[in-house]
């Protein structure tokens, strides 16, 4: 009732990602770049607004380089 679960796709993923000035659309696609594919996402510099530091932490907790 109070959970969600996620169940492992194939994904190919193409296009690049607009993030129309939001700073929350550049941080929820990021993570994409777990399947181990190319994620381009145009004006990452967005997430500077909020979370000036975004790039570096994802980059640490993926353990590559962007």
């Amino acid at each position: 009732e109070d959970s969600l679960s996620f169940l492992p796709q194939k994904m190919e993923i193409t296009q690049a990602f607009d993030t129309y000035n939001d700073h929350r659309i550049a941080m929820a696609f990021a993570p994409l770049a777990i399947l181990g594919k190319p994620v381009t996402i145009n004006d990452p510099g967005v997430v500077s607004k909020s979370y000036p530091t975004f790039w570096r932490e994802l980059q640490k907790i993926l353990n590559f380089e962007f």
